[in-house]
């Protein structure tokens, strides 16, 4: 079982994530992106980068864990969400960005090649992706997003 498949679990991941989100990059992704796209989050978590996006982007987010689904339909109820893994990304729908901040550090490397060509599926032609990783180790000064 995973840390964020209970709500135990989910408390304890959004209180070590604080409010950290992707904000202070925002311009970077407009820039790369555009304002009004279509944008999938990936692994959103506690929603702390839903809350800004929704306000640039006509995203939606997504998640593995019905738990942190649950919470964000709560906080955002006219929000659009929905279950789904990362690794096999099963939808129908299309988007013109795919998202995720710090997602797939959680994922190992035959994995993330996996997820990453399943993403192709879903991207509109000429589409974006669009990632975070740690580059780093915790205490690390260095330690820092990587688009």
């Amino acid at each position: 079982m995973k840390i964020y498949e209970t709500p135990e679990g989910a408390d304890m991941y959004t209180e070590m994530r604080g409010g950290a989100d992707f904000s202070e990059h925002k311009d970077t992704l407009v820039k790369h992106i555009g304002d009004g796209s279509t944008l999938l989050e990936l692994g959103m978590g506690p929603a702390n980068d839903y809350a800004w996006m929704r306000n640039v982007f006509k995203v939606t987010g997504s998640d593995y864990s019905e738990v942190f689904l649950g919470r964000a339909k709560e906080k955002f109820p006219e929000g659009d969400f929905m279950l789904l893994n990362a690794k096999t990304m099963d939808t129908e729908r299309r988007f013109d960005a795919i998202f995720s901040n710090k997602v797939y550090q959680h994922f190992d490397l035959p994995t993330t090649k996996i997820a990453m060509a399943a993403q192709a599926k879903v991207l509109n032609d000429h589409g974006t992706i669009a990632h975070t990783f740690w580059v780093g180790g915790w205490g690390d000064p260095q330690r820092h997003n990587v688009l």
